[in-house]
């Protein structure tokens, strides 16, 4: 019985999947790929001995394999199953109910539905053959790609994953408790991105039951939703706005959809009706909808090209800047965990030390999903980013800590992570770059172009925004000059447009009156009585007033101001002082500042203004506000006319008596100049003495930390190659007991 059954597996090793005329059936075959490292056999074959042989699925195994010995993978996984088993080779087509195994000392993806092999690449000390497989694949298959990640050491495969979720796939992993190391399974746990969490025996039958969904199979791809059907996914959305608060109407229906039949997939539901209904009882499915709605392709300096551009045609600009006290203000709307972010600091921070200029850097970066910002905060990523960043900016701006990567203190101290959503909240100003990458590409190109207008407003005249690669700026052609058409990056012109800025994007109050459509509220005719009786007790009782802060800014206009204020020539002002009228600055100047000082109401029954070139005699009162609680700490200015005594020029003596008051005024206020001048000079002596103790500390602590990192350096590359070197004797030593296992049978 035994030597038949080594005969049986010798063929089926041996058998391989005929060359390429199948690829019409490639699109029909999900397939998975399944990761693993140090205790990985044991998992492989007892999924492999539960898989059925004519499951429908592919499979591509890659485990972290001695690249210095040959493979015994092959042999072991095929006394599992009936399926062949192969080792993968270059140009391989991927036929199903077949088993491919990475070769050792190879780097495999696939292209078109085809195996591509390639060596290993020569500038990363870390092993990321399991990630480079996982990325090719979800590019390649979309929805048909599933990955699984099995037991290992590190952190191998989260960013595979990763990819695999943001194109449609599904992710699984081994239950960390059933492996004999958990730190692959736990990792991707960690980052949320998984659909599955089940022992290896209980894999097979969760794989079957999801291939068989019509969002795999592609009988729902590229097809426009029924009337019915939109009707349903209007209803899933308000469900959503229900369970999350947050709006998804003006988001692409067709990304949507297939986010939403991705859920139903899992689900195991094939009416969109029941996922509704689901939805309805289920907030928790609504969370995870939306953790799907928010998944996105991000990583560290992804599309390396748009950077170098970036460095050549805009940061030169920056370090010619003159008013270098001023900070440089970047947005990073839709951040998701931060890499993009990071990126771009890292840069600024390269170049502007290159150029040995001081950088002053705010970058804010904001997103609505809290468990990705929780990630960006702390910066700490899996040691496979090492793909993605080149060794001497992964030297300089991470350290090692365990199984993973995260940023120094320079580089989050850099940026600045806040929840925030783009469509309802405000956005920032005075910005000297957007970097807005592929968020617009799921908007409706309405919203689009509203979001374009509002980029617009918030960037300083030639601020820069960049985009995605798919994405424009559509027709706001006299808004910005384009900078690289490639790689979308473009440069604010023309005047700033309030017109054509709407704000909020969103309406909100709409969404919620769709969710209470149910409940209707009768508008009482009493209210619109009140209202209108209170406006015209206004208009005409009122006296002429202005809200402002303590910078003299104005925020609200009441009454008939046009005889105190007037707007001034060049360009539009709020400030109080700008726009009083002759005769009143001087007086709102110190009757705000006495207001101010005392707390209490001032009122001045002296100033007369200068209008229609005649002095009219008036008297101003200057309030501060202390209720509501929201509002401390503005100031109502309250203009009333007296009656004149004389409508000709002011007579002399009034003259003499104004100038009096105004130069009390000015000796007041350069006393008072003075005296704080000598208490900042003080100030500043204290702190510069201050500064300079702290500076020789700083160097000490510098020279400290400079020896520790060299050891901590020294010791790290020790433990990664004895890490590297024990899971390969692990993977080694479980082929070589399985041998010895099948001799002593034999």
């Amino acid at each position: 019985m035994a030597t038949s059954g080594k005969k049986k597996s010798a063929q089926k090793t041996s058998a391989k999947p005929s060359a390429v005329d199948k690829d019409h059936k490639l699109a029909c075959c999900p397939i998975v790929g399944i990761g693993a490292s140090a205790g990985g056999l044991a998992a492989y074959k007892t999924l492999f001995s539960n898989m059925p042989d004519d499951s429908g699925m592919a499979f591509v195994l890659v485990p972290h394999l001695d690249p210095r010995h040959q493979s015994l993978m092959v042999e072991l996984i095929a006394t599992q199953t009936g399926m062949p088993v192969c080792e993968a080779q270059h140009e391989m087509a991927i036929q199903p109910n077949h088993i491919y195994i990475i070769p050792p000392g190879s780097y495999l993806s696939v292209q078109n539905g085809k195996l591509q092999l390639s060596s290993p690449p020569q500038t990363s000390r870390i092993d990321t053959a399991i990630d480079f497989f996982l990325r090719s694949l979800a590019q390649d298959q979309q929805e048909k790609a599933i990955g699984i990640i099995l037991s290992g050491t590190s952190s191998h495969g989260t960013l595979g994953l990763q990819a695999i979720k943001a194109n449609g796939g599904m992710a699984m992993v081994q239950h960390p408790e059933s492996a004999e190391y958990k730190s692959m399974p736990q990792n991707a746990i960690d980052s949320g991105i998984v659909d599955f969490i089940l022992l290896p025996a209980e894999m097979p039958a969760a794989l079957i039951k999801y291939i068989q969904h019509a969002y795999v199979s592609g009988l729902w791809a590229n097809t426009e939703l029924a009337e019915s059907e939109s009707e349903l996914l209007d209803r899933v959305l308000k469900l959503l706005r229900v369970h999350t608060h947050y709006d998804f109407r003006n988001y692409r229906k067709n990304m949507i959809s297939r986010r939403v039949q991705r859920r139903m997939g899992l689900n195991h539901i094939s009416q969109l009706h029941e996922y509704a209904e689901l939805l309805a009882k289920s907030p928790q499915e609504g969370r995870r909808l939306l953790r799907d709605l928010l998944i996105s392709v991000t990583g560290f300096f992804r599309d390396p090209e748009s950077y170098r551009v970036l460095e050549q045609s805009v940061i030169p600009q920056w370090l010619k800047r003159k008013d270098s006290d001023n900070p440089l203000r970047i947005w990073v709307p839709g951040c998701a965990s931060g890499e993009e972010a990071y990126s771009i600091a890292m840069l600024l921070i390269e170049q502007f030390s290159a150029a040995q200029q001081p950088l002053n850097l705010q970058i804010f970066a904001t997103d609505i999903d809290e468990t990705a910002l929780d990630i960006a905060r702390q910066g700490i990523y899996p040691v496979s980013i090492a793909a993605d960043i080149e060794p001497q900016r992964l030297k300089r701006f991470f350290t090692r800590s365990d199984e993973h990567f995260q940023v120094v203190k320079q580089l989050r101290e850099s940026v600045v992570f806040a929840a925030q959503n783009l469509i309802s909240d405000a956005p920032f100003s005075r910005l000297d770059m957007i970097s807005c990458r592929n968020l617009l590409i799921y908007m409706e190109p309405s919203l689009q172009q509203k979001v374009i207008s509002l980029f617009h407003f918030a960037l300083k005249p030639g601020g820069h925004l960049l985009l995605g690669s798919s994405e424009t700026i559509g027709r706001h052609l006299d808004l910005f000059e384009t900078v690289s058409k490639k790689w979308r990056i473009y440069r604010r012109i023309g005047l700033s447009r309030r017109d054509i800025v709407e704000f909020p994007i969103s309406n909100l109050s709409e969404g919620r009156q769709l969710i209470m459509q149910d409940i209707k509220t009768p508008v009482t005719r009493e209210v619109n009585f009140a209202e209108l009786t209170q406006r015209q007790l206004l208009n005409d009782y009122a006296p002429a007033s202005v809200l402002i802060n303590r910078k003299y800014e104005v925020l609200y206009f009441q009454g008939a101001t046009g005889d105190f204020l007037e707007p001034p020539t060049g360009e539009p002002t709020h400030n109080l002082l700008s726009m009083a009228r002759q005769g009143l600055q001087s007086k709102l100047r110190a009757a705000c500042y006495k207001a101010i000082r005392e707390n209490a109401p001032v009122t001045d029954n002296t100033p007369n203004v200068k209008h229609n070139g005649n002095w009219l005699a008036c008297s101003i009162t200057v309030k501060p506000i202390v209720e509501p609680r929201q509002a401390e700490g503005l100031l109502l200015v309250t203009f009333h006319k007296l009656q004149p005594s004389t409508q000709t020029n002011a007579p002399e003596s009034g003259s003499n008596v104004l100038a009096q008051e105004d130069s009390a005024i000015v000796h007041q206020l350069e006393y008072e100049l003075k005296a704080t001048r000598d208490d900042l000079q003080t100030t500043i002596e204290d702190m510069e003495s201050s500064n300079e103790e702290l500076k020789a500390s700083n160097e000490e602590i510098m020279s400290m930390n400079e020896e520790l990192q060299s050891a901590n350096e020294e010791l790290e590359t020790s433990k990664e190659e004895l890490q590297s070197l024990n899971e390969e004797l692990s993977t080694v030593n479980s082929q070589l007991q399985d041998k010895v296992e099948d001799l002593d049978k034999a």
